[in-house]
């Protein structure tokens, strides 16, 4: 991946969960870096934790590990 070096820098890292397309985009530097299809919960979406259901919309990244 191009951007594997950089991404090392969460504080320009975010992820974008859409289920109305099923898909999660990563975002890099304001850039879209990639996009891959995924299968929401059972429960369906939600926000609430520990709820088994898939958080929608923008995440943050706050740490990178590995």
């Amino acid at each position: 991946m191009k951007y594997k070096d950089e991404c090392l820098d969460s504080d320009k890292a975010l992820i974008n969960i859409d289920l109305t397309y099923q898909n999660l985009t990563c975002i890099y530097d304001n850039q879209v870096i990639a996009i891959f299809s995924i299968s929401s919960a059972k429960n369906g979406p939600g926000e609430v934790e520990n709820s088994g259901c898939t958080p929608r919309g923008l995440h943050e990244i706050v740490e990178i590990i590995g």
